[in-house]
């Protein structure tokens, strides 16, 4: 083996060793100020509704998919007194039955139907369904207010409000 071979890999080896705590300080650095970071808030605190809000999740990965989508977030309005609301749409494509498509809200599913290949009216299709979601909304948020079971608590009956 040549001596100059041996200076080269320790060379080499010495570089490597540096990028590798350059970046593991980067990353604890990265960690220290995302800990102390004013606004940081759990997955709990959004499903509370007292951090961001007011996303519509996309879900889709087909052409109807994303035509259902847009006509959705096109005619959405967020239900009055409620704050923001986060929706997910979702999508099952089949090459036998077509897209199953659903929104979700809180884990709780508010409109579901299959749009088959040839149906040129995804987007209208979603229009209507956010008129449905908000409908379905309201009357979730109705039935929280009216009903009360004092041998339940309100954690049990509606999980994340």
């Amino acid at each position: 083996m040549d001596a100059s071979m041996g200076e080269d890999s320790e060379g080499v080896w010495r570089g490597a060793e540096a990028r590798r705590a350059a970046a593991v300080a980067c990353w604890g650095l990265l960690l220290l100020c995302l800990s102390y970071a004013p606004g940081a808030r759990g997955a709990d605190d959004l499903l509370d509704g007292d951090g961001l809000g007011g996303i519509i999740t996309d879900q889709t990965v087909t052409f109807i998919g994303h035509a259902f989508y847009q006509g959705f977030v096109r005619a959405w309005q967020e239900p009055p007194d409620m704050g923001a609301v986060n929706l997910t749409i979702y999508e099952r494509p089949s090459a036998r039955w077509g897209s199953l498509i659903w929104v979700e809200y809180r884990g709780e599913t508010l409109f579901k139907r299959f749009l088959f290949p040839a149906h040129k009216d995804a987007d209208v299709v979603g229009a209507a369904a956010a008129r449905q979601v908000a409908a379905n909304i309201e009357q979730l948020h109705m039935r929280r207010l009216m009903y009360r079971d004092p041998d339940m608590a309100a954690s049990e009956l509606w999980e994340g409000e």
